[in-house]
């Protein structure tokens, strides 16, 4: 999301959309557009954590709060990791670097 603000926001004004905006007219809703369906999904942030689903579903999902999501995917990424072998060059390297620290790893 971080990201997505950084990069700013792309406002487009080309013909296509000028003629979009045109067909639509004032009052009209452009979440059935072409141009609309073209681009929300590379616009559109959805976040992993929070969801749009309502009070029942969410119930029947088992009424996971943002900290419990949250609380999972931790966990199913330390579950996930592997460490990686390094090579001596690599293990001296890091030494040189972090000195001692790298014994309490």
């Amino acid at each position: 999301m971080i990201r997505k603000i950084v990069n700013g926001m792309k406002i487009f004004t080309g013909d296509k959309e000028l003629e979009n905006i045109s067909d639509v007219g004032p009052g009209g809703q452009y979440i059935s557009e072409e141009h609309t369906m073209e681009y929300m999904y590379s616009e559109l942030y959805i976040t992993r954590l929070f969801n749009k689903m309502g009070y029942p579903s969410w119930v029947r999902e088992g009424k996971k709060d943002v900290a419990r999501l949250a609380g999972e995917k931790i966990e199913e990424r330390l579950e996930s990791f592997e460490y990686q072998d390094i090579t001596k060059e690599q293990e001296s390297v890091l030494r040189e670097y972090i000195g001692d620290l790298y014994d309490t790893i």
